[in-house]
Parts: C-alpha cells; structure tokens; sequence
C-alpha cells in the first residue's frame, strides 16, 4: 500500500498543525510503514509456513521408519548377543561342571587308595 505523504501533510495542516510538524508526521507514518507486511507477503509467509510444515511431517516420517528399522535392527543383534552368550555361558558351565566331577573322582580314587593303606 502506497502512503500519500502530501495528502497526509495537506490534511494535518487543514486539521491546525504547522506545516513543519504536519510534514514530519507525515513522513513519520511513512517510514514506519515501511516494516508493515502487505497481504501479497502475509500469503507467501502463510505459504512457506505450509510448505515447511509439509516438509517437517514427511521428515518427521522419514526418521520415524529409519528409527523403527535401526530399533529392529538392534533387536536381531541383541538377540543374536544373547543366544551367543548364552551358548558360551553353557559350554562354561558345562566346563565347570567336568572339572568339578573330574577333581571329585581325584579325590574318591586319592580317598580309597588311601583306606586301602589302613591296616
């Protein structure tokens, strides 16, 4: 919107200002119109905004497939991780287990060759 300064001066003069003060109010309102948005600008602004939400909805989107992949993605390594440990957890146990029979064998055969020592 164009701002009519000489009309404004003209009427603030005919309204009882001086001509100085009248010109400078005027141009006052001039100059601070300069930052006031036109409908054309407020419609692109209202435009960007939709383009912008519509981006941010297919990025939001976008991250929540790759968020649920990398999350299924964990849970076949996690399940993997834990089968494996659970497997070499046995085999340890199992281990443990052979040499604990083992060393109580030892200790039978030491204890009967010792009973058969006795008189």
């Amino acid at each position: 919107m164009v701002f009519d300064t000489l009309a404004t001066a003209r009427a603030l003069k005919e309204a009882g200002l001086e001509e100085r003060q009248a010109e400078a109010i005027a141009e006052a309102i001039r100059e601070g119109q300069g930052d006031l948005a036109t409908k054309t600008d407020i419609e692109a602004l209202k435009s960007d905004i939709e383009k912008l939400r519509f981006e941010s909805k297919a990025d939001l989107e976008k991250t929540k497939v790759e968020l649920k992949a990398d999350i299924e993605k964990f849970r076949g390594e996690a399940k993997t991780d834990l089968e494996k440990f659970r497997g070499e957890a046995k085999t340890d146990l199992e281990r443990a287990v052979n040499r604990m029979l083992l060393a109580q064998i030892a200790v039978a055969g030491v204890l009967l060759a010792a009973i058969k020592l006795l008189p």
